[in-house]
């Protein structure tokens, strides 16, 4: 027997200037979801927030080579707009066995365009498997997790309030934790490429060089001459 999903959508409001719904989804034997594979997601049902159709993709083992192992979690539009529209994703933990569900883990993310280019917004690496499994965190319940996802629609007049007016978030000043943070969201491209037995992966040289010194000297140092076989 694999693994099974219970949804529940808890909540569609409008709080102007936005719209926002809240769905939960429950993956039970989640021991059975390990091993399924890189890029093998977990769909939710559909749910709908301002007329626009939303799923929840999990992926148990990673969506891509350098992230496996680490679930990750995206929000995406099922059907894609007839014009761009602006939204803020939110994803959290639970534990649903108090009712109300209390918030174990979460992560906000920046408010997205969703248009035919970019129809899903979330995290290649959402949390750690070891820290999603171990007992610390509680989130392992009976062999299953439970996950809200909160879509914030941003209405017309909304948006046009961003195009006034930009605010700059300051995050704690750590800088090893906020890049790593944000090398986990996708959204910096990788700028180097290994050929490893015929298998080509793709890394920042940035983090690389951080990392070890023999890459430090390879991609800013200074070699000279030097030949590499």
């Amino acid at each position: 027997m694999g693994s099974s999903i219970h949804e529940t959508t808890r909540s569609v409001h409008s709080d102007a200037p936005r719209v926002s719904g809240t769905h939960e989804f429950t993956i039970r034997n989640y021991s059975r979801t390990k091993g399924i594979g890189i890029g093998q997601p977990i769909y939710s049902g559909n749910f709908t927030v301002d007329d626009h159709e939303w799923s929840i993709e999990f992926y148990p083992d990673g969506c891509s080579f350098f992230d496996w192992r680490d679930p990750a979690l995206f929000a995406r539009l099922v059907r894609m707009p007839v014009s761009p529209l602006q939204a803020a994703v939110k994803f959290q933990l639970i534990d649903p066995r108090n009712g109300a569900g209390k918030v174990l883990y979460g992560v906000n993310l920046a408010v997205a365009t969703f248009d035919y280019h970019a129809y899903c917004w979330g995290l290649r690496r959402f949390i750690s498997r070891k820290r999603l499994e171990g007992a610390d965190l509680g989130a392992l319940h009976d062999d299953s997790i439970t996950v809200r996802c909160t879509v914030s629609v941003l209405k017309p007049e909304a948006r046009v309030a961003l195009l006034g007016r930009v605010e700059v978030p300051v995050p704690p000043s750590c800088f090893a934790e906020n890049a790593a943070r944000f090398l986990a969201t996708g959204r910096a491209p990788f700028d180097v490429k290994f050929n490893v037995g015929g298998v080509v992966m793709e890394a920042h040289r940035l983090v690389l060089a951080s990392q070890s010194p023999w890459f430090d000297s390879l991609l800013y140092g200074h070699w000279g001459d030097t030949c590499w076989d």
